[in-house]
């Protein structure tokens, strides 16, 4: 009887010396797959404020330093809009926008900004792309789209295929925000109109 114990007892450790290295690594790589999943979900909530704020503020991120990013001072909320000159925001700009490239370097450093604020934990940053802002649109609408790329380091990845877990080295989320444009489109077009027609035109 107390063979068959000691017997009992020394199978149990041995199974349990193969059987925990598994359950442990595998309980790692499902805890680095949520804290992936997590920093996606921040990278993607920055890019979609940085995309918002920008469209909703584009009229006025034409000066050549658009926020403030002071954040040493504790009474100081950073990424605020600094006070813009008026040529920054002229009233055609939507005819022909020529500090649209301004802008767009602005509403990047203002997601820069964001992203930076979020460092990787545990799963390791490979040195993520900067923010990719961009305008596309039509006539009709125009929008601002904010595009950012995390890459990850995974210390897991050889274990994590064996047991069927995987997770992309690489991950790209794109926010788009529509430009408060109706009142300057219906301007524009009456500007447009008065100048092909005339001043004063008031039909046939």
């Amino acid at each position: 009887m107390m063979r068959k114990k000691n017997r009992k007892k020394g199978s149990m450790t041995v199974e349990m010396a193969i059987l925990f290295p598994v359950v442990f690594f595998t309980i790692l790589g499902i805890l680095y797959i949520c804290i992936v999943h997590y920093q996606n979900i921040v990278a993607g909530t920055a890019a979609m404020q940085a995309a918002a704020r920008g469209a909703a503020c584009w009229d006025k991120l034409g000066g050549p330093g658009a926020w403030d990013f002071q954040t040493s001072d504790p009474s100081t909320e950073g990424g605020l809009l600094v006070a813009s000159d008026y040529s920054d925001h002229d009233p055609y700009r939507y005819i022909l926008d020529t500090k649209s490239e301004n802008r767009l370097k602005n509403i990047k450093a203002y997601a820069v900004w964001l992203t930076s604020g979020n460092p990787s934990v545990m799963g390791e940053d490979a040195g993520s792309e900067e923010p990719v802002v961009t305008k596309g649109g039509n006539i009709l609408q125009k929008y601002v789209s904010v595009t950012i790329t995390k890459k990850y380091v995974n210390p897991f990845e050889d274990f994590m295929a064996q047991v069927g877990l995987s997770v992309p080295a690489e991950n790209t989320i794109t926010a788009s925000a529509p430009l408060n444009t109706p009142g300057e489109f219906i301007r524009n077009v009456s500007f447009i109109y008065d100048l092909v027609k005339g001043v004063g035109y008031k039909g046939d």
